[in-house]
């Protein structure tokens, strides 16, 4: 559980969903979410900023707190990324961080700066995707 970060920090008026999960080392791990997650489909561009190492893989789900990114090959937790992605002409842009990993399946991005005019990108879609899922 060193690796991880904690899900379970959440303000306690936040509505928090929970989903199991296994951490990089096999443990099973409840997920705590103050928000639901939307799915979407959509090429990510990471980019590891320690090292500046590229990868390119797909958004699965996303919400305005993070996203969840599927990849063979996904980053450990606790590593800083930038993240680009593209959905309909528009891009989206952020910071963030592995929230935690799975080897084989995909990693959660926590995100830790999003500039205003990019958090206004993801409210719009967060808005159109809420629409069709109802």
């Amino acid at each position: 559980m060193a690796n991880e970060i904690a899900f379970s920090q959440q303000q306690p008026h936040a509505l928090v969903t929970e989903r199991p999960f296994y951490n990089s080392e096999g443990s099973t791990m409840t997920e705590l979410r103050r928000v639901p997650r939307f799915p979407l489909v959509a090429p990510v561009e990471i980019l590891e900023m320690r090292t500046g190492t590229h990868m390119m893989a797909q958004v699965s789900e996303l919400n305005l707190f993070g996203c969840y990114i599927d990849t063979l090959n996904p980053l450990p937790p606790r590593t800083n990324v930038q993240l680009r992605i593209t959905r309909d002409g528009e891009t989206f842009t952020t910071i963030g961080i592995v929230a935690f990993s799975t080897p084989g399946m995909g990693m959660g991005i926590q995100f830790t700066s999003v500039e205003h005019n990019q958090q206004t990108i993801l409210r719009e879609w967060l808005d159109r995707f809420a629409v069709i899922c109802l």
